[in-house]
């Protein structure tokens, strides 16, 4: 059902793919030269420190600093053509969705309060955006830029390279044993939040009468209920994020203490050299935020394909 949702998600942007796909690849693409080019920096400036004298030194880092200048001037022009993709995905969205609401029966609009449906057109929408404005743009940054460092981290040393593999299947696997119970809480919110828009809909609409009777304290009861129904089911989620966000971080330390601790030891025995010690732990930033991207990616698209079921309803 997710992948159904999340590919009927996509086929929203119709139109404007082409824009979208190039300014996400073509970041993606400068990202990975940025993270390659001072990493091969760090590793020629401190071996070149080691035997070499001051006018090396600026030899080898002065190429590495005018691509990642390059680098900088270009970002800003697929950042734009990203972000006018997704501008135009949203407003797509809304429109497509006020447009099948104003030929829905009004049978419909009878079963279902004006509330819950405003909720679906603003909140949920705005929710669901998030799936392609923030999520996959991560993730398929991440991916290329993790995917290429990793190769370039096994041509400098394949078994540092192991450990930050191996520690990044771990923090894969427990993300996504995770995925399922924070999309079953997401779309528990979601759908409270709709009931929260009701009650609040129906109090303002009948403020008058509330005051002619006096049972604001009645009214007020009822709401904090359903406040409350939505405050617990958030830190819910919460809790669970910040576990994941824990056992990552965690595990993302492990990793980095281990390869300096195995890499020093190589260096001891000439096994490695510093240079290269200290260009992996720099590329290493690219797996980590691989395995940390696709666990997020798969817990917090949850909440973004629960509200895309409701907007898709």
């Amino acid at each position: 059902m997710k992948k159904q949702t999340f590919r009927r998600i996509i086929t929203c942007m119709e139109g404007t793919k082409v824009r979208y796909f190039v300014g996400l690849f073509g970041l993606s693409f400068l990202v990975f030269v940025m993270q390659t080019q001072i990493a091969y920096m760090f590793l020629d400036l401190f071996d070149t420190l080691l035997v070499g004298d001051f006018d090396d030194v600026l030899d080898v880092i002065v190429l590495p600093l005018i691509i990642v200048s390059i680098v900088f001037v270009l970002i800003p022009l697929f950042v734009y053509l990203l972000q006018k993709a997704i501008v135009f995905t949203t407003g797509h969205i809304r429109r497509q969705a006020f447009d099948k609401l104003c030929g829905l029966p009004v049978g419909y609009f009878k079963h279902n309060h004006s509330a819950d449906i405003t909720s679906k057109l603003t909140n949920d929408i705005t929710e669901m955006e998030k799936s392609y404005s923030n999520l996959l743009v991560d993730f398929i940054i991440n991916a290329i830029v993790g995917v290429g460092t990793t190769t370039i981290m096994f041509f400098l040393d394949w078994r540092l390279s192991l450990i930050a593999v191996f520690t990044a299947i771990i923090t894969v696997y427990i993300n996504t044993i995770y995925a399922k119970r924070i999309r079953q809480v997401s779309t528990k919110i979601q759908e409270q939040l709709g009931t929260l828009n009701t009650k609040l809909s129906n109090i303002i609409s009948g403020i008058h009468v509330i005051k002619i009777f006096n049972i604001q304290a009645l009214v007020l009861k009822a709401f904090n209920r359903s406040n409350t129904d939505v405050k617990t089911v958030s830190i819910d989620r919460v809790k669970k994020q910040s576990y994941i966000n824990g056992v990552n971080t965690l595990v993302g330390l492990i990793s980095f203490v281990v390869i300096i601790s195995v890499g020093a030891y190589f260096v001891l025995i000439g096994q490695t050299t510093i240079g290269t010690i200290v260009a992996i732990t720099q590329l290493q930033n690219g797996i980590r935020q691989l395995s940390q991207s696709l666990g997020d990616f798969i817990t917090n698209l949850q909440g973004s394909l629960a509200a895309g079921d409701r907007v898709f309803e």
